[in-house]
């Protein structure tokens, strides 16, 4: 699958594209979890993730792109991988750009001490922003807000 991916990249590269994002980088969190396999796993989730993007970024920068992907929102503002396999700091080695999904309309009422983070989106986004420009410090990466322009209920009541 990997090998699939970064083909699928590399044509990308060669047809124009100057980055190449992996979206949604990520281990699933819902179903049965116990009954996934993952052939070949040999390292925990945060390093799969890490080991496959800098497997993809060795190969792409050869080509002259960047790399990026993109996270949740929250990955950058907690200490550990969700139990989805991104760890801020993991990713960010292994990648140009990290992009973490500040939706206000994802985090929960409280967040950041904000009562309704979906009616806030400036202060949502500028706290996490901080919170990634901290936690991918040394890294060598960038952090782009991956925006949304939905949202998930109403702004004016969470």
């Amino acid at each position: 699958m990997w090998e699939y991916l970064v083909e699928l990249g590399e044509d990308a590269a060669r047809h124009g594209f100057r980055e190449i994002q992996f979206d949604y980088v990520r281990f699933p969190s819902e179903g049965p979890l116990s009954d996934a396999v993952y052939p070949g796993a040999n390292m925990s989730e945060e390093d799969d993730i890490a080991a496959f993007l800098g497997f993809a970024r060795t190969r792409l920068e050869k080509l002259g792109v960047w790399v990026s992907a993109d996270i949740f929102g929250l990955s950058v503002s907690v200490k550990n991988d969700m139990g989805i396999g991104q760890n801020a700091q993991k990713v960010a080695a292994s990648v140009d750009i990290v992009c973490p999904m500040v939706y206000p309309s994802h985090y929960a009422p409280g967040s950041f001490g904000i009562k309704n983070p979906n009616g806030s989106p400036y202060q949502v986004i500028t706290r996490a922003m901080k919170d990634a420009k901290a936690r991918l410090a040394g890294t060598g990466a960038v952090a782009r807000p991956w925006l949304q322009d939905f949202t998930l209920g109403s702004p004016a009541t969470g």
